[in-house]
């Protein structure tokens, strides 16, 4: 039976807009306008790259990097993107920011994206992305590595600025990640929602559709502070946000695909899709608790099971966690239905992992981390940076539990294999 309009509504996790049709509300009302330069610096392969250049160093030494990848996907795909600050002035700045923010994690995400709409020619309105978080509760252990090149600031590095600051710092020259994320188009709990409806009655008499997508960044701006020690901060909900633009083409998916995707979203329960915040600044899983709502696939490997979102990136839904295959074959039969795609690439990422972390200690371990670390190296690095930022978010999963020793080597290759827009950490304090 296939679920109605007011079902979807009630799923409430991206929106769409369609005279007062809203399933989940803007992030913002923030007034548009760039409050930066934009200028478009070309493309590597498949990754479009777009500069923000600060107006003013003084107000704002840093310059900010927008990477998104693919340029081109198949419908019910993921796109990934980065968002880089480097501080391009001589002089250190001060970010103003809670220990929430010291390093790469959900909050920035909520805090750095205010919005993300997307438009198609001759489909009616726009369809508006709220940012999904990797994690609702579940945060990394304080003994996880940090890969960022910011540190907490203290008396000691904080000469010069009367005392100690609240913050952190980054030196002249050192690059940091601030934003590492990505978006389904569309995720599978939209699948049927009037604007990808319409979209995808496009494609079935075309071959592809031109898809705009804005993104309103906050970025940092000085608040306070001599010239010589700019103290920045995200800039507020009501502030001008800078507008970045991007054009992807998005190309009509296989017919068998295409029906595997359907019987997922039929087989899914409304309460098993993720969750949207009261004010709309974020969406996230539902399963953070075992005795509420749906419970998640569990995956069996040496004799014990294993959540599956212990190994996906959260946001990967196709399938979603309560149709995921229970075993490592089944996720190398589900690899095997799909041509290559992002959407592929995550089931690939997680067969990857599973077969891993299944294999016998020693040489067929080896060989299987190698394997996967070789697969992770070729991916471009903004998918890279999405995965690593859920992965590491991922790390409860592991606590204690007989997977955990392997995990570590996994995570520290993976990070050693992304460029993660991060200097030497003598560059940051």
């Amino acid at each position: 039976m296939k679920r109605t309009d007011a079902t979807l509504i009630f799923a409430t996790l991206s929106i769409v807009v369609f005279a007062a049709t809203v399933a989940c509300p803007p992030a913002s009302d923030s007034r548009r306008g760039d409050a930066l330069t934009l200028s478009p610096v070309g493309s590597s392969g498949d990754v479009a790259t777009q500069t923000l250049e600060p107006q003013d160093l003084a107000t704002n030494p840093l310059r900010a990097t927008f990477a998104l990848y693919p340029t081109e996907l198949a419908f019910g795909d993921a796109a990934y993107y980065t968002l880089d600050v480097e501080n391009v002035s001589d002089f250190a700045a001060y970010f103003d920011e809670d220990a929430a923010l010291r390093a790469l994690n959900e909050s920035s995400l909520s805090r750095y994206v205010a919005r993300v709409a997307a438009t198609v020619d001759g489909v009616p309105s726009e369809y508006v992305a709220a940012p999904e978080l990797a994690t609702l509760f579940v945060r990394a252990p304080s003994e996880e590595p940090q890969p960022s090149t910011l540190q907490p600031i203290n008396d000691a590095t904080s000469s010069g600025m009367g005392g100690s600051v609240d913050g952190l710092r980054l030196k002249p020259g050192v690059k940091t990640r601030r934003v590492a994320s990505a978006l389904e188009f569309p995720p599978l709990e939209d699948w049927n929602d009037p604007f990808w409806r319409a979209v995808r009655d496009k494609l079935s008499i075309q071959s592809s559709v031109e898809l705009r997508l804005r993104f309103e960044l906050r970025l940092p701006s000085k608040v306070s502070g001599a010239r010589e020690t700019p103290i920045l901060q995200p800039q507020a909900p009501d502030a001008p946000t800078t507008v970045v633009e991007q054009t992807l083409v998005l190309k009509r998916r296989d017919v068998k695909e295409l029906a595997t995707v359907d019987t997922w979203f039929e087989a899914t329960p409304p309460d098993a899709f993720p969750v949207c915040s009261d004010d709309g600044t974020w969406k996230g899983p539902r399963f953070y608790r075992r005795d509420e709502g749906p419970q998640p696939t569990f995956i069996s490997l040496d004799g014990a099971s294993y959540r599956a979102d212990a190994f996906t990136r959260i946001g990967a839904r196709k399938p979603t966690l309560v149709d995921a295959p229970t075993t490592v074959d089944g996720w190398r039969r589900l690899e095997a239905e799909f041509a290559p795609s992002t959407l592929r690439d995550e089931i690939t990422l997680t067969r990857l992992q599973l077969e891993y972390y299944d294999a016998s200690e020693g040489e067929e371990s080896d060989a299987a981390l190698e394997a996967l670390v070789d697969w992770f190296k070729t991916r471009p690095e903004p998918q890279r940076a999405a995965w690593l930022f859920s992965f590491r978010l991922r790390a409860l999963h592991f606590f204690k539990n007989p997977l955990e020793a392997k995990r570590a080597p996994l995570y520290k290759e993976l990070t050693s294999a992304s460029e993660n827009a991060t200097a030497a950490g003598d560059d940051a304090e």
